[in-house]
């Protein structure tokens, strides 16, 4: 059988809508959802912007108490690090600007990349980006689908 999993990345507000249900930070990570749970909460809520609601935060909060999630694991638990069957770390974060200077030694599954050299909210460091776009560019030569 399938097992539903959500990891949330945050706390507090996300500047969105949730409706009483504690915001994930869905821009911050990745988010594995249910399509059907995240229709339901959009046409639940008639939402007509984007910023009208977190449906990610609704659609997790919903499932959780509802007890259709096999788990659910905050942004500072360790429980959901080490993924089967290679027991690979699934995520991690990546501050430039908070001591992360260089993608040598990435083997997560996912990993977020923010800060300076690297967003448009951050200051340029030309030398910070050349070692990220250079990891990525050998690490990735093909275009994903998405490119």
């Amino acid at each position: 059988p399938c097992s539903q999993y959500a990891h949330g990345f945050g706390g507090g507000g996300t500047g969105m809508k949730t409706h009483g249900f504690a915001g994930v930070a869905e821009m911050h990570g990745p988010n594995f959802l249910n399509r059907c749970s995240m229709q339901y909460v959009i046409e639940k809520y008639n939402v007509t912007h984007p910023k009208g609601l977190s449906p990610t935060a609704v659609a997790i909060g919903m499932m959780k108490r509802e007890k259709l999630l096999s788990g659910f694991f905050g942004y500072r638990s360790s429980s959901f690090r080490k993924v089967e069957p290679y027991k690979t770390e699934f995520f991690r974060e990546c501050h430039t600007n908070g001591g992360c200077q260089s993608p040598n030694g990435f083997t997560e599954i996912f990993v977020n990349i923010q800060g300076n050299g690297i967003s448009i909210e951050y200051r340029k460091a030309e030398s910070i980006k050349g070692k990220f776009l250079a990891w990525f560019e050998k690490t990735f030569p093909l275009p994903s689908r998405f490119e």
